[in-house]
């Protein structure tokens, strides 16, 4: 605890800052790291849900008018949903932190530099001439010459010359402040004057080589610090004259059997185990353990002051070599992924042995009589820790031959990779697919650059070659996002049986993965497979995360084959979660079993574009007369999403909500006048329509239109009912009785809303109409009238009553029309006491002088 706390007392207020700042940003870096690792292929892949609109004829409850018992037809409409991989996308959040990290620690590590002399300073030369060069500044700007390069390295090598021999007075903290302010100024320059889309991804793409050549060496120079951080470990507690090298040989034999493991795994000769420590978390923790083992090792050789160009050479180097490593995870770059792993489990066990065999050979006495080894572990008395390294570099070529190098190919893959992901952003499709295609040529089956080409084609249309490449990706690094892909596009070319059996390949090495159950029952609905289809639903319900889509599909295999009561008990165990496609689902259950459905959320787009999850919600909300409404949704709304180019795969659905709304809840005129224009139309549901505007119309005594609907609807049944004479006089009664109740108490302000209860009664439009006329509203008296014979087109009351507001407004040419239309509605006794009337009214104004 004392050294600790030593450690950070020796560094000077200057110092603390930007090394406070570089652990939190290695710490940060790890964090970051260990999300896109655990992430994995969800860091350019993810599930799109495929929505299917479905509609089923359903028998509405019977009503009964009187003693007659009437019935009718209607659609619901359910969700069926399917999983489908996405479209590759660039993870533009690793592309960013490799990015600033990069120059974050390209900082750091000059910094270091800059205050050595000789062979460190033009190391430090290298480095930066190195990652300019391979970031090809001058594609930013399209130039063909090297001037961006040039100008470039002339500002920074003229800084880093400048901090060498003139700024050794310069804090590091003000040293890092100039370094970050130039680089801010080149990033601000560069994205001001580019000639391309994305900049800032093609230095990262075409830097990535020099990050890489960092990461190598990098990982090399900590491969013994967890061997070193053991030799600590036992000799920091062992007993002085105690023997403490049969510990350190264990523990040490227990690791480098970990990392043989690891690298037989690596070289598929074992299966891969959950047992062995992954390489990503042996990098790390030797990455953590190296900026002790780093200081240590200063210390004792005296190269040069861990405090002044030490810590600040290791963050840097460590800084650039954590974020790469975080970049190709989060990128799910396979071939740098496997090379990085390799070089890892390679590196350990070459170095790991190496450094042990050096240990044993200058510490065995040492270790023998139970002394402090870490103190001294650097000073080797016999033979120096630059033979173990240089035979660490043979074996790590030999173990690298045993594959005839293979990892320079994915090397080039991964590269390749991450140029074809900059043009992929850059949105050049055809130089992405090219460099994707210059990926599999050094590494045919890497996923990374398979899927993106299946990506592509699918983007394009193309599902035989994105069947192709999906079918190639399986052959090394299969995940359920291939199978997928693969399955739908061989569907999509009408390969039915090798969708399925795609599918039933990934179930056998995934078994428990939801989404490939849904995308399989899907499949075998089409083949009439119900048994198959609800034993594969009920696996996915059991194995998913969030069940939306799951409950979804559940819930419509029940909507589909089920009877009302075993309905009811199936709606019970689908799960209570806000998703669209499950709550239309239910809203369909409850408008088949006639239950009460409460509407309480609806939300639309900007655009007002339906999507197929909420369009079955809202028709089915609409369209249940026990809907409870708490939404701002009303007939207006409806009227909107008609018009609405983007709605049009839907409009006659909507026409009907539209109808259901007006004539259930808001306008029964207008709600009727619309099922008329389906009914009439070329429509899908035409007999449905003409059946459902058959009833409506019944119930607001349009008998005679109502008969002609229902004939033309096909409902022979209800039509004879219709025809009874004693339901005509029940019909009468009740349009009497309704106009007592309704027009008890009209006034001005209401009489609007009273005529929309029964907008076709002539005993209350005749009322209403008399009502406007004594307030001296003629012309809305009038209104009443017309609108109604629109519909009522046989009731003699209603046209009578037109006639004379006709008369009224002095219209003659109206109130003739009405009368030639009485004709033949009438008795002549009545229709010539209407003709006086007509005549007598004329006259009248004429002898006014009009």
């Amino acid at each position: 605890m004392n050294e600790n706390i030593n450690f950070w007392r020796i560094w000077s207020r200057n110092d603390k800052g930007p090394l406070f700042f570089g652990f939190c940003l290695l710490f940060f870096l790890v964090l970051s790291g260990l999300f896109f690792y655990f992430k994995g292929i969800e860091n350019i892949l993810h599930w799109d849900v495929l929505s299917e609109l479905h509609e089923k004829i359903i028998a509405t409850n019977s009503f009964f008018y009187d003693e007659f018992k009437f019935s009718a037809s209607s659609p619901v409409w359910y969700i069926k949903e399917r999983y489908m991989p996405s479209l590759v996308s660039i993870n533009h959040l690793a592309f960013y932190i490799l990015l600033v990290s990069g120059f974050v620690g390209l900082s750091f590590l000059l910094t270091g530099l800059a205050r050595l002399k000789g062979i460190w300073f033009l190391i430090g030369a290298l480095v930066m001439g190195g990652v300019i060069i391979s970031s090809r500044i001058e594609s930013v700007f399209l130039s063909n010459s090297n001037w961006p390069f040039l100008a470039v390295f002339v500002i920074i090598g003229g800084f880093y010359y400048y901090t060498n021999n003139f700024g050794q007075r310069l804090s590091t903290l003000a040293t890092l402040l100039l370094w970050t302010l130039i680089w801010s100024i080149l990033i601000l320059l560069a994205n001001k004057y580019t000639a391309i889309n994305q900049p800032n991804i093609s230095l990262v793409a075409y830097g990535l080589a020099s990050f890489l050549v960092i990461l190598g060496i990098f990982i090399f120079l900590i491969s013994h610090e967890i061997i070193a951080g053991l030799v600590w470990l036992v000799s920091k507690n062992s007993q002085k004259g105690k023997n403490s090298l049969p510990q350190f040989l264990i523990i040490s034999l227990i690791f480098l059997a970990n990392v043989l493991l690891v690298y037989l795994e690596n070289t598929n000769r074992i299966e891969k185990s959950s047992y062995v420590i992954s390489p990503f978390i042996l990098f790390i923790i030797s990455s953590l353990l190296g900026v002790w083992g780093f200081r240590q090792f200063l210390n004792q050789k005296a190269w040069f002051s861990f405090q002044q160009s030490g810590v600040w050479i290791y963050l840097g180097m460590a800084t650039i070599s954590i974020a790469t490593v975080g970049f190709i995870f989060g990128t799910n770059n396979d071939p740098l992924i496997d090379l990085f792993e390799d070089f890892v489990g390679i590196s350990l066990l070459a170095v790991g042995l190496s450094f042990i065999v050096y240990v044993l050979i200058n510490y065995l006495q040492i270790f023998k009589q139970g002394l402090e080894v870490h103190k001294v572990l650097y000073k080797a008395p016999f033979n120096k820790l630059i033979y173990a390294r240089t035979i660490s570099v043979f074996l790590i070529l030999f173990l690298f031959s045993l594959s005839n190098f293979y990892g320079f190919y994915k090397a080039k893959a991964g590269l390749s990779n991450a140029i074809g992901d900059f043009y992929l952003a850059e949105g050049d499709l055809k130089a992405a697919e090219t460099f994707y295609k210059e990926s599999t040529h050094n590494d045919l089956y890497n996923h990374k650059a398979n899927v993106s080409l299946a990506s592509l084609a699918l983007s394009q249309g193309d599902k035989i070659n994105a069947a192709f490449f999906f079918n190639q990706t399986l052959e090394q690094k299969p995940s359920p996002y291939v199978f997928a892909g693969l399955s739908a596009s061989l569907e999509n070319e009408n390969l039915y049986f090798d969708a399925l059996f795609a599918l039933q390949k990934g179930l056998k090495k995934y078994p428990n993965n939801s989404q490939l159950l849904i995308n399989l029952a899907h499949l075998q609905e089409k083949s009439k497979l119900t048994d198959s289809v609800l034993i594969n639903l009920d696996l996915a319900l059991k194995n998913c995360s969030k069940c939306e889509v799951e409950n979804t599909n559940f819930l419509a295999f029940w909507i589909e084959n089920a009877k009302p009561e075993k309905l009811e008990e199936m709606s019970n165990l689908a799960k209570d979660i806000d998703y669209n496609g499950l709550k239309a689902n239910k809203f369909a259950v409850n408008r088949m079993l006639e239950k009460e459905s409460e509407f309480t959320s609806f939300e639309l787009s900007k655009d007002s574009a339906l999507d197929m999850s909420r369009a079955a919600l809202l028709f089915n909300a609409v369209s249940n007369p026990k809907m409870i409404n708490t939404t701002k949704v009303n007939a207006e709304t409806i009227k909107k999403l008609q018009n609405n180019a983007y709605n049009e795969p839907v409009f006659e659905s909507l026409s009907w909500s539209y109808a259901q709304q007006n004539y259930i809840r808001e306008s029964k005129a207008i709600g009727v006048k619309q099922l008329y224009l389906l009914a009439n139309s070329n429509t899908k549901y035409k007999k449905i329509y003409n059946q459902n505007l058959g009833l409506w119309l019944m119930k607001e005594g349009v008998l005679d239109q109502a008969l002609l609907r229902l004939k033309a609807a096909g409902d022979s049944s209800s039509a004879a009912l219709l025809a009874n004479a004693n339901l005509k006089q029940k019909v009468e009664k009740d349009l009497q009785a309704q106009s007592d109740k309704f027009g008890s108490e009209i006034t001005v302000e209401n009489y609007q809303e009273v005529i929309k209860k029964a907008p076709f009664n002539p005993y209350l439009v005749e009322k209403i109409a008399n009502f406007l006329t004594s307030k001296n509203k003629k012309l809305e008296a009038y209104n009443v009238a017309f609108y109604a014979a629109e519909v009522n087109t046989e009731s003699s009351l209603i046209w009578k009553t037109l006639v004379k507001k006709a008369l009224d407004i002095s219209e003659y040419e109206y109130a003739m029309d009405g009368i030639k239309k009485l004709e033949t509605l009438l008795p002549a006794n009545e229709l010539l006491a209407i003709k006086k009337l007509y005549q007598d009214q004329k006259q009248k104004v004429q002898s006014a002088g009009f």
